[in-house]
């Protein structure tokens, strides 16, 4: 584990988290897991009363008074100011803390019920923010304290198999220590990528961060080597998984708590959809949260003058498709018919060449607009063909889409009037564009127009025995846009298309996305809350949430 908090930092995360800020529970996290680590060395600080007044005075959940703009309903919030919540209550059983009122046993009482209920969805349904950066480190390091502190060994285990379950989608969508597949939200990264090196047991270089810290080192989680033996595996193979809830899954998974109907409707981010906006009014009204500014869509919605009229928004993080293709010279990443038209910060689809170089596309929703964020494309993928549409003429933004490619970090790229082509390590990337290109920046290729369309092209030296060779294959493709669809003609395979809903046709028929959570050569298809059973390279994990049953070899 990472070295204690050191006492000239302590008055500085005392002060933070004190004032409630964002980021406050990933600090009081780390705080009480270094207490639980040595509840004698806390007792010796010389700032021990403060540490004690700012645990038992912090607000631990949204039901509980007191005016902020936190979201303790977001997936990796949920996870962590319960998990705090939960230690703070268990290290103090017989204190009373000031904003539940409650004494310390009652609180951790009331958490752990929220720890398990979120384990469970977590296991069964993936994470709703599916491969974001930020969220993965978020709550793998609050497994990870939760498995070294929990007292609870029902709870520990079920921490340890989500575990398991989170970073089998880490050992699946990384490549070459690199982890950058589509994602839910384009995130600043802490530390993946020193994440999947510890997962893949080679050395960590970077782990400052104290949340990756506390991942890398492990703790009292034991790894199983299957994971490991997936990271590494290179044979050619396609992945599909399943993340998340549709507000339509809502009041069933709930059982029409209405409570918990509104949070997990507040966790994907279903503010105001028609199925949620009744749970939404009841909680800003129950819970007191006019100030809160991530809740300002639903204050319309919260007077009973206005709670009759058309709630019409979507969710933030629907379930999710999604598709890679990995081979041991790239992978390809996309989601299928997510949001399409809608404005986002997903990354839709991301290709990854040798040596962490990054290709995606994107369209601004204005001019300032971070990378990411942007118009949602209408996405289809089968094994290393990819095709994107941008359709704006529906909303108020603006035309054409944009491909980033790292030109520099290319050992060649060619680029023709409607085509471009790049090698890095005798693997080929080859771009083809619906309207004519042109250089927008020095590493963009723009098209412009209300409706866009690109085709990506994966290969490597089996394929293609130069890029001179590849670049022919291009030229003798097309790509465009008729009667909405996206068509690709590519030459020695065959015809694709894709239409505005996300749904591909390739060569030999209708590309259909399989059910159940994951579908690859080595996770066999499990039912919810059932078993999943995982096989590689002769090493195998065996988990089964009913029995809480965690065997690995």
């Amino acid at each position: 584990m990472a070295a204690p908090t050191e006492p000239v930092r302590l008055p500085g995360t005392l002060a933070f988290v004190a004032a409630r800020r964002a980021g406050s529970d990933a600090r009081l996290l780390t705080l009480l897991d270094d207490m639980w680590r040595d509840p004698a060395g806390y007792e010796t600080l010389e700032d021990a009363g403060l540490v004690r007044r700012t645990i038992l005075g912090f607000k631990y959940w949204v039901d509980e008074p007191g005016p902020d703009s936190v979201r303790y309903w977001a997936e990796s919030h949920t996870l962590s100011y319960s998990a705090c919540a939960y230690l703070a209550g268990r290290f103090f059983p017989a204190e009373q803390f000031v904003s539940s009122g409650v004494r310390g046993a009652e609180l951790a009482r009331k958490a752990e019920h929220r720890i398990l209920t979120w384990l469970s969805r977590c296991y069964r349904f993936g994470m709703s923010e599916w491969l974001t950066a930020q969220t993965l480190v978020e709550v793998l390091a609050t497994l990870v304290v939760l498995v070294d502190r929990a007292p609870d060994e029902d709870l520990v285990q079920r921490a340890k198999m989500v575990l398991d379950v989170v970073l089998l989608d880490v050992a699946l969508y990384g490549f070459e220590g690199d982890f950058a597949p589509a994602a839910a939200r384009v995130t600043p990264d802490p530390g993946m990528r020193s994440i999947l090196s510890w997962l893949r047991d080679t050395p960590v270089r970077d782990a400052a961060d104290p949340l990756v810290a506390r991942v890398v080192a492990g703790g009292g989680y034991d790894l199983p080597p299957v994971l490991q033996r997936i990271a590494y595996d290179d044979q050619a193979s396609t992945s599909w998984s399943t993340f998340g809830l549709n507000p339509s899954d809502i009041e069933r998974e709930t059982c029409g708590q209405v409570d918990q109907a509104c949070l997990l409707a507040w966790q994907i981010g279903a503010y105001t959809c028609p199925e949620t906006v009744k749970w939404s009014a009841h909680g800003y009204r129950k819970w007191a949260l006019t100030g809160n500014r991530a809740l300002a869509p639903v204050k319309r919605f919260a007077s009973p003058l206005t709670r009759l009229l058309p709630a019409t928004g979507d969710a933030q993080f629907p379930r999710a498709r999604f598709t890679s293709f990995r081979t041991r010279h790239y992978q390809l990443s996309s989601v299928q018919s997510y949001r399409v038209g809608q404005i986002g910060d997903a990354r839709p689809w991301q290709a990854v060449l040798p040596g962490g170089i990054h290709i995606t596309s994107v369209h601004p929703s204005r001019p300032d607009a971070p990378r990411g964020s942007g118009l949602l494309p209408s996405v289809g993928q089968h094994e290393h063909v990819l095709l994107a549409m941008y359709d704006t003429r529906h909303r108020d933004v603006g035309e054409g889409s944009k491909v980033i490619v790292p030109f520099s970090r290319c050992d060649e790229a060619r680029l023709g009037r409607t085509w471009m082509a790049a090698q890095v390590r005798g693997t080929f990337l080859g771009l083809l564009s619906a309207a004519p290109l042109e250089l927008s920046a020095r590493d963009e290729v723009a098209q412009r127009g209300p409706v866009t369309g690109w085709a990506v092209v994966m290969g490597d030296r089996s394929q293609s025995s130069s890029l001179t060779d590849f670049v022919r294959m291009l030229k003798a493709s097309s790509l465009s846009v008729d009667r909405d669809a996206l068509h690709l003609r590519l030459a020695d395979l065959g015809h694709y298309s894709l239409n505005p809903e996300g749904s591909l046709t390739e060569p030999h028929g209708l590309v259909v996305h399989p059910a159940g959570r994951h579908r690859n050569p080595w996770v066999r298809p499990f039912a919810a809350a059932g078993r999943l059973d995982v096989e590689c390279g002769g090493r195998t994990l065996h988990l089964d949430w009913d029995r809480a049953s965690r065997v690995w070899t």
